[in-house]
């Protein structure tokens, strides 16, 4: 199989995961998600259209970057992994941009200590696709020698 075509198929299971999942959410859990205007883990918030247009570039300009990078460094199967996670959770964080006017966020960790409660970002399935593939580009080119 070509490599366009792993890198493909890769991306699209992100997407359609992060997708459905966002879909059962919105029509059958409508109370437990929000709207986020802003990036990745509510990250520069905002609700004019230059913010769009700006958050909608610098996405694209990352995803076309990995898609580059995921050519580039093709080696195996495994090391466009990360690049797919990277490129399927940017679309999918795209197309809800594109269709609703912000992205759904519908996963929160509340962490009692003590008698303080510390509340994460919400976030979704395609923040963690984003963050596990930098990551896992972070360490490969770290252990790659």
């Amino acid at each position: 199989m070509k490599t366009i075509t792993k890198v493909i198929l890769a991306t699209s299971c992100i997407i359609l995961l992060d997708q459905a999942s966002k879909w059962f959410i919105r029509h059958y859990y409508p109370a437990d998600f929000i709207c986020n205007n802003g990036m990745c883990f509510g990250i520069a918030q905002t609700s004019s259209m230059h913010g769009y247009v700006l958050q909608t570039a610098l996405i694209s300009i990352s995803i076309a970057i990995a898609i580059w990078y995921s050519y580039i460094s093709y080696r195996n199967t495994m090391s466009i992994i990360p690049y797919a996670l990277l490129i399927g959770g940017g679309i999918s964080n795209i197309i809800d941009r594109c269709t609703l006017g912000f992205v759904v966020d519908f996963i929160s960790f509340r962490i009692k200590c003590g008698p303080w409660i510390y509340f994460w970002p919400w976030f979704n399935i395609a923040d963690i696709a984003i963050v596990s593939g930098i990551l896992l580009i972070l360490y490969t080119s770290r252990t790659k020698k």
